[in-house]
């Protein structure tokens, strides 16, 4: 069976509604972690609270359970550029039922922080809700195989003010996923 990993790439800007020709540069780091996963008493889960979160009822050889990560990056870009924050990795892997139920998570939260460092303006927190559909796995059928991540179509934002300036730290959305599989 064909394996799929996706990479998703979400970027932010950081917009102000003031005119200034000294425009203000901002840098930073980020991370991210997995929480709040929907679970049944038939979920195997490992990794809640950290970078990296797996689920599904493995037991043959050459199984591996579904995974997410999320790889944080630093960044600096001028007011109104976008820039990249990390990447989300998932990787579609062969999991078990039992008794005719699925084993892995359904719905999680990623939870990113923003360290805002250059100048020093704080962390912002933001939460993405994310929905896991598993599906049964047809041998030879990488089609009806298929399990389902489906991202937040809306992103949270944050007012903060430098320098007696308002400025919003905005999510701009997620760029197209290089995949070694289909979407």
């Amino acid at each position: 069976m064909k394996k799929l990993s996706v990479f998703l790439l979400s970027f932010f800007t950081i917009l102000s509604l003031l005119s200034d020709a000294n425009a203000t540069s901002f840098g930073g780091t980020s991370t991210g972690i997995f929480a709040n996963p929907l679970t049944t008493s038939f979920t195997i889960v490992d990794g809640v609270g950290t970078n990296t979160l797996s689920s599904g009822y493995t037991y043959l050889p050459g199984d591996s359970q579904n995974s997410y990560t999320f790889t944080g990056d630093s960044f600096s870009a001028a007011e109104n550029t976008p820039f990249k924050i990390g990447t989300i990795s998932y990787h579609n892997g062969t999991t078990h039922y039992i008794d005719g139920h699925p084993t892995d998570v359904y719905n999680f939260d990623l939870v990113v922080t923003l360290n805002l460092t250059t100048p020093n303006v704080g962390s912002f927190d933001f939460i993405f809700p994310l929905i896991y559909d598993s599906t049964q796995n047809v041998p030879g059928d990488i089609v009806a195989s298929a399990d389902t991540l489906t991202l937040p179509s809306f992103y949270p934002s944050e007012r903060f003010f430098w320098g007696g300036q308002p400025y919003t730290l905005m999510m701009l959305g997620f760029q197209n996923p290089n995949v070694d599989g289909f979407i």
